[in-house]
C-alpha cells in the first residue's frame, strides 16, 4: 500500500507499507503507470480505478494494481492511495495450465490476457522511457536534429501521456530536443491553445 502526496511527484511517496515487495520507498516518486493511468482525464472524475496491470523493476513480479484518488473540499486530486498486489505465482500457474490445455509446449496464452508493462521508478528514467516511445511510434532517429513541427509532435504526445505533471520534466524534456526550457514552455502553450481552440480541453 503507497499512499502519494502530489505537491511534490518527484518525492511523492509520504507512506508505504511492505515495500519490499515493490522496491519503491518513502520519497521516491510516482511511477510510468501512474501517469499513464491514473492521470488520463477520463479517469480522474472517478473515486477510484482497479485491476490494471504492471510489472516490477524487481525481480520481475507482476502486480494487479488499484487507485483511490484523494481530494481536497474543491474536488481537486491531492493524493494517491494505491494497492499492489503480487499475481507473479497466479500468472505463472496460468501460462502452465495454458501449455496443459493445449498440449503444446509453444502455445500462447489467450488473446485477452493483460500484457504487464515495467514500473519505471524514476522521474528521468520515466521521461526518457516515454519521449523513446514517442521517438520509435513517429519514426524519429534523433530527436535534437528534428524540425520544429517534429518536436511540438512529441511533446504533444508527452503532454497526452502526462509528463509535464512531473517536477523537472520542462528541463529534461527540453535538454533532450536540444532546445531552451522558455522554448519548450513556448511549445506548451502553443498547443494548449490549439487544444482549447478545438475543444479538447
Amino acid at each position: 500500500m503507497v499512499v502519494h502526496y502530489l505537491a511534490d511527484t518527484d518525492q511523492s511517496i509520504i507512506a508505504i507499507e511492505n515495500g519490499y515487495v515493490t522496491g519503491r520507498k518513502v520519497g521516491d516518486t510516482l511511477i510510468d503507470l501512474d501517469l499513464h493511468s491514473v492521470f488520463a482525464p477520463e479517469h480522474m472524475s472517478l473515486p477510484f480505478i482497479a485491476n490494471y496491470v504492471g510489472k516490477s523493476t524487481v525481480g520481475d513480479k507482476i502486480f494487479r494494481l488499484s487507485t483511490f484518488y484523494i481530494k481536497n473540499p474543491k474536488g481537486d486530486v491531492v493524493g494517491l492511495l494505491n494497492t499492489n498486489v503480487d499475481i507473479s505465482d497466479f500468472i505463472a500457474m496460468q501460462s502452465t495450465i495454458s501449455k496443459e490445455l493445449f498440449v503444446n509446449e509453444n502455445a500462447k496464452l489467450p488473446d485477452g490476457m493483460l500484457q504487464p508493462q515495467a514500473l519505471v521508478v524514476s522521474t528521468k528514467s520515466m521521461i526518457e522511457s516515454t519521449l523513446a516511445e514517442a521517438m520509435s511510434r513517429y519514426g524519429f532517429p534523433d530527436a535534437a536534429a528534428l524540425e520544429r513541427e517534429d518536436k511540438l509532435r512529441l511533446i504533444s504526445y508527452l503532454c497526452d501521456h502526462n509528463i509535464f505533471v512531473l517536477k523537472g520534466a520542462v528541463g529534461i524534456v527540453a535538454d533532450k530536443l536540444g532546445i531552451s526550457e522558455p522554448t519548450t514552455y513556448r511549445y506548451l502553450q502553443k498547443l494548449k491553445a490549439e487544444r482549447a481552440k478545438s475543444g479538447k480541453e
